[in-house]
């Protein structure tokens, strides 16, 4: 249950709207007041952010004579917005490294820590294409 609610906040969820999401799976089609009981979100929270939830493609949103319901949106849609957004990143990577290189002149400083900042500077020394004058502890 943790590496959906996880997997689901990577796609800018928080944890309520991520249990209301899969609450909606659940059911198929509820009431605000039906997936308040099954998720255990307040009810009034859930108005919050239902708009947020539709605008984005998680819920639809259907009127049954005075209720509105609402439907989860197949789970395949989400790995079509992560491959698009994949995309889009990769497109968009040639204009962001040239933005990123038109500091040439200036000293670039980065500080890691822990065994991931080590993995990084170890990453970072065989990709890069400019001399690396220093490398030290911080604390000695």
């Amino acid at each position: 249950m943790d590496n959906i609610l996880q997997a689901l906040k990577s796609f800018g969820l928080n944890e309520k709207q991520a249990r209301v999401y899969m609450a909606c799976l659940e059911l198929g089609s509820a009431t605000v007041a039906e997936l308040a009981k099954k998720s255990g979100v307040k009810r009034t929270s859930i108005y919050n952010f239902m708009e947020d939830l539709v605008a984005r493609g998680f819920l639809s949103e259907v009127s049954r004579g005075e209720q509105t319901m609402f439907v989860a949106e197949n789970p395949q849609a989400l790995l079509k917005k992560a491959q698009e957004q994949l995309t889009n990143t990769q497109e968009a990577l040639p204009q962001l490294l040239a933005l990123f290189n038109l500091a040439g002149n200036k000293p670039k400083v980065h500080f890691y820590q822990g065994i991931d900042g080590l993995q990084k500077i170890y990453e970072a020394t065989w990709q890069s294409r400019e001399p690396i004058y220093a490398f030290s502890d911080y604390e000695k």
